[in-house]
């Protein structure tokens, strides 16, 4: 009964309800429970000292076993052991244990009920799995399957895993042959439902579940002639299923992308090396693919051809134009066949005629319907309808190629139905599809930009949100915000930058060929730890550490102080260097002061504090000095030799007016004579051309310099008030840096992906999918990367911010982590 209701938990409370006393009921429960647990063990004890009992002298209680060997309308008659009654009544206690255990285990799976289960002091969930009848076994794997299936039970970690282990004990048996043969059908489809959730794909790694299934032989139990006619199917069946289970262990983020590793083995460190995938391609896992490519079951190939196109990834190091026929026939399969068109599906099924594929506000209205009547998709289901399993294989072949710049555009058409597939799909789909967006808007946007850092500060408390959705920056200190009416665009944008603050953008600095991966995933159980083990591996060229561009806006007083004004500060060293703070201010403005005895240029920056030297060429004090002519220079620091061999560069601008001006540094390192091979300053449309030069493709602190000065602390070099800072890992044409110091608005910003999923509604479509751990990880993240969005943040709170509070609290690290991401951003 409760695994046929639409809500397990309200059918209980029903039941429960109808007691004067509820209480009472879950007190008979585990009376109930306690004699089923009690009569196992000792009819166990019993089958084990049969002899002892024959003889007279068991250790058991002699009370009890005298009561369980009597009949049970008649006291008066004594059942023997080994008697066709006492056999009977064996099955009947082990009948009533596979049964209570498995309503034990749907209460379980309900949070309303888990706590109460727990208070009452329920024990020994785990007696069912020492049962060996077949068809006890059969009704244990089809509670476990329709478990596991449910988003109610993934919202209890401890349980999944419990099932996984349990699971894969089983078969070690089916492998051993013991195990039912007629029930491992349903133990394969158990796993393979397992397979779908990120968490047991960890698992089944570290368990090794490619091998145990090659050590599988399913002929071994296809040997009853009675079934030999359906011997083909039932083999096919079984092949096709353990291929589901290891494709979806294959598609685990650590077990395919190279830079990622899961926290199961980043907490063993040994057992992880950058290039470890699972299972080993090259000489195991590609080749059986291969052979299955051409097998005559359509499914058993769909699979095996999706697995070849996602793990071949050179064929991707090709210009996207060469892919666009591939990308547009795998997306259009999985349009077509994704469980967003189950209700399509079954129409079609009915009614004949052609299938209509659902629009987004079609696929809304399901979602609401299904909510309303509390109906669950499943992808067993599914199944027989659409192809869950090759959809997620689909969408993680989508969620890589959405990560590299140059194939977003071809993602331009998917946006509706990759949300369509998040707001209907089944909770595995959901995820890649909202991972899949969450991608896009990682290193955004459509143009190819490779834009690796986006400071917009947009607004008074966004100071720490990296719009390119690649980095975590970190505020220190308290930046000002921008003054009503100044604000850069028309806006509230820019932030202006006093002493003792600034942006710190990555603990280990941002260089622009080796962006960091953190972002680009985000499985329940994993951390960041994990996911920042290795810098993002390219589809194709990678960028040069020398081929890189830094634009923003900066807002130039009437009155500028003669304070120097740090813009980029390189990373300090993380060993011991002594007492000596080896980072460097790579980029800022110098005020000097021209002496008024010998004519020579003084730094004002360095003589404000109290040790002041004057000019250092005639020795006149600084009293003298500060009130002669100013000038503000731009410095850049060349380090093309690297080490401590820098050489300061200081450039002459013309004379700056008060208001917002463009800047830009471009530096691009190439042999070939169409570009040029040093760095290129822009002050609004005026640039300078330094050959052979170079800035340090380190970019640790924004706005100020916090490093050891000769005054003591740092954090007293602000820049002042600046906004829309920009790192591309690529060098920007002059067009390009032309067209952004024309920009009036901020129309043409590289975040239209956002802009279009928020026109789409993308947040309350995402906010719907937090039920699901696996899901709401991805969800989170994909909300995170929207919320850089200024239109869109008081909507995502408005749908979902009690919620997203609850979740800093969640037992997931990963959740944890993404919904504090999402509330800064929103904040």
């Amino acid at each position: 009964v409760c695994r046929m209701s639409g809500s397990v938990a309200e059918r209980l409370q029903e039941r429960l309800s109808m007691h004067e006393d509820p209480d009472y009921v879950l007190h008979v429960m585990v009376k109930l429970w306690t004699k089923c647990v009690d009569i196992h063990n000792m009819i166990g004890q019993a089958t084990a000292d049969y002899q002892s009992i024959q003889m007279g002298g068991w250790s058991g209680s002699a009370s009890s076993w005298d009561k369980f060997c009597t009949d049970d309308l008649d006291r008066s008659v004594r059942i023997s052991l080994g008697s066709p009654e006492m056999k009977s009544k064996e099955n009947s206690a082990r009948s009533l244990l596979c049964f209570m255990n498995s309503l034990l285990w749907l209460c379980l799976a309900q949070p309303t009920l888990r706590w109460k289960l727990r208070d009452a002091g329920f024990k020994k969930l785990h007696l069912a799995f020492e049962l060996k009848d077949p068809e006890l076994i059969r009704v244990i794997l089809s509670t476990i399957r329709h478990l596991v299936d449910s988003p109610a039970a993934q919202q209890c970690h401890e349980l999944i895993e419990f099932f996984g282990n349990a699971l894969t004990d089983y078969l070690d048996q089916a492998i051993e042959g013991r195990f039912p043969e007629n029930q491992v059908r349903l133990l394969l489809d158990s796993l393979s439902i397992l397979a779908l959730q990120r968490g047991m794909q960890e698992l089944f790694t570290e368990k090794r579940i490619w091998e145990r299934l090659q050590k599988f032989r399913p002929e071994a139990f296809l040997r009853d002639p009675h079934r030999r006619a359906s011997r083909d199917k039932e083999f096919t069946r079984i092949e096709m299923v353990s291929l589901f289970i290891v494709a979806q262990v294959s598609v685990h983020p650590s077990n395919r992308m190279t830079w990622l590793c899961s926290e199961r083995l980043a907490a063993a460190d040994a057992g992880w090396a950058p290039e470890t995938q699972y299972p080993t391609r090259h000489n195991d896992f590609e080749p059986y693919l291969e052979v299955l490519v051409k097998d005559r079951d359509d499914t058993v190939r769909t699979v095996a051809s999706l697995l070849l196109t996602l793990f071949q990834e050179k064929k991707f190091h090709q210009p996207a134009e060469e892919l666009v026929g591939t990308f547009k026939s795998v997306l259009e399969w999985w349009k077509v066949n994704s469980t967003t068109q189950y209700e399509a599906h079954r129409e079609l099924l009915d009614n004949g005629g052609e299938l209509h594929i659902r629009g987004l506000r079609e696929l809304l209205d399901d979602a609401i319907r299904r909510r309303e009547y509390q109906i669950v998709l499943t992808s067993m289901e599914t199944m027989k309808y659409c192809a869950p399993h090759e959809c997620v294989l689909a969408l993680s072949l989508f969620s890589r190629l959405a990560l590299e710049p140059k194939f977003k555009s071809l993602f331009r058409d998917a946006l509706e139905p990759l949300l369509g597939c998040v707001c209907s799909g089944i909770w595995a789909e959901a995820r890649e599809a909202a991972a899949t967006l969450a991608n896009l808007m990682w290193m955004p946007d459509f143009k190819e930009e490779r834009l690796v850092c986006w400071l917009k500060f947009d607004g008074p408390h966004c100071v720490a949100v990296d719009s390119a959705n690649v980095l975590m920056p970190v505020k220190a200190g308290n930046p000002k915000a921008v003054e009503m009416g100044k604000g850069m665009y028309r806006n509230l944008w820019g932030v202006n930058f006093v002493e003792g603050s600034c942006v710190t953008l990555h603990p280990d600095g941002l260089q622009t060929n080796k962006v960091p991966g953190t972002l680009t995933s985000a499985s329940a159980s994993d951390t960041f730890h994990a996911t920042s083990k290795r810098e993002y591996q390219w589809l194709g060229k990678e960028p040069g550490p020398r081929r890189f561009t830094v634009t923003c806006w900066f807002y130039w007083p009437s009155d500028p102080t003669m304070d120097t004004k740090v813009l980029i500060q390189t990373t300090p060293p993380k060993v011991d260097t002594g007492g000596a703070d080896l980072s460097m201010a790579s980029v800022y403005v110098e005020c000097l002061v021209t002496c008024c005895k010998c004519g020579a240029p003084v730094v004002a920056g360095d003589n404000l504090s109290s040790d002041a030297q004057g000019c250092t060429a005639c020795g006149a004090p600084w009293s003298q000095v500060k009130d002669g002519p100013q000038e503000f220079v731009w410095v850049l620091v060349d380090d093309k030799k690297g080490g401590a061999d820098k050489t300061r560069k200081t450039m002459k601008t013309p004379k700056l007016m008060p208001g917002w001006h463009f800047l830009a540094i471009v530096s691009s390192h190439s042999s070939s004579s169409k570009t040029f091979d040093g760095t290129k300053f822009w002050l609004d449309t005026w640039p300078v051309i330094m050959k052979h030069v170079w800035i340090k493709n380190d970019f640790y602190n924004i706005g100020n310099f916090t490093g050891k000065t000769d005054d003591g602390e740092g954090g007293r070099k602000p820049f002042g008030l600046i906004a829309d800072f920009r790192i591309y890992a690529d060098a920007l044409s002059d067009n390009a840096v032309k067209a952004l110091a024309a920009q009036q608005n901020s129309e043409n910003h590289p975040d239209e992906i956002a802009r279009l999923l928020g026109s789409m509604d993308a947040a309350t479509i995402l906010a719907q999918r937090l039920d699901v751990p696996d899901t709401a990880a991805e969800c989170l993240r994909a909300l995170g990367s929207l919320a850089t969005l200024s239109s869109q943040r008081a909507k995502i709170y408005s749908v979902c911010g009690r919620k997203v509070l609850k979740m800093l609290e969640s037992p997931y690290p990963m959740i944890r982590r993404q919904a504090a991401r999402l509330l800064a951003n929103i904040a």
